[in-house]
C-alpha cells in the first residue's frame, strides 16, 4: 500500500513537472492613429505671446462664411502661424440655415455650443440637435448641413488649418 500510494505521488509530481504554461503575451505596440505627425509649434519661430480676447458685443463681425451668423475671432491664427483658427459665432437673429450641403478641406474642425441650439445633418450619422454644453468633433472632409438654430445659438469653433477652402457637395 505504502508502494502505491509513493508510485501515486510520484505521478502526480511528474504530472506538475510537465506541466508547461506558455508565456505572457505581451501587447502588440500601438498604430499611431494619426496617419501623419501634427505639426509643432516652435516658440522661438511664433514668440513668447500670450493672446488675450475680451468679450464684446462690437467684436462680432458679419463678414464670415455664412450670412445668418457673426463672427469673432480669438486671435490665434497669428500666433499659430495661420495653424489654428478660433472663434465665437453667434446667430443673427431671424436669419435661418440656407446653406447647402458642404465640406471643408480641413484637418481638423471642433465645435462646443455655449448657448441656444443648432440641429445638423452629418452624412453618415443623421440629424443631430446641439445645445448648450454639446461638443462636435467633425471628422475632415465629412458632409454636413445645418438644418435650423436658435435666434440665440452662440458657439465656439475651433480649425485647422486656419484658412481653408469650403465646397458644396455633389
Amino acid at each position: 500500500m505504502a508502494r502505491r500510494a509513493a508510485t501515486a505521488n510520484r505521478r502526480k509530481s511528474a504530472a506538475k513537472a510537465t506541466t508547461v504554461r506558455p508565456a505572457p503575451r505581451k501587447p502588440a505596440p500601438r498604430k499611431s492613429l494619426m496617419k501623419r505627425a501634427a505639426p509643432k509649434l516652435s516658440v522661438a519661430k511664433l514668440g513668447k505671446q500670450v493672446v488675450v480676447s475680451h468679450a464684446d458685443p462690437k467684436s462680432f463681425k458679419g463678414d464670415g462664411l455664412r450670412a445668418f451668423f457673426e463672427y469673432r475671432d480669438l486671435g490665434l491664427m497669428g500666433v499659430t502661424g495661420g495653424r489654428v483658427h478660433a472663434h465665437v459665432v453667434r446667430a443673427v437673429p431671424g436669419k435661418h440655415a440656407d446653406a447647402p450641403r458642404h465640406w471643408h478641406d480641413l484637418d481638423f474642425q471642433f465645435v462646443y455650443v455655449l448657448k441656444g441650439w443648432a440641429i445638423f445633418d452629418y452624412e453618415g450619422y443623421g440629424k443631430v440637435k446641439l445645445t448648450a454644453g454639446t461638443m462636435v468633433y467633425q471628422p475632415p472632409r465629412i458632409r454636413h448641413k445645418e438644418i435650423a438654430h436658435s435666434d440665440d445659438l452662440e458657439l465656439i469653433e475651433i480649425t485647422s488649418p486656419g484658412e481653408f477652402a469650403t465646397h458644396t457637395a455633389v
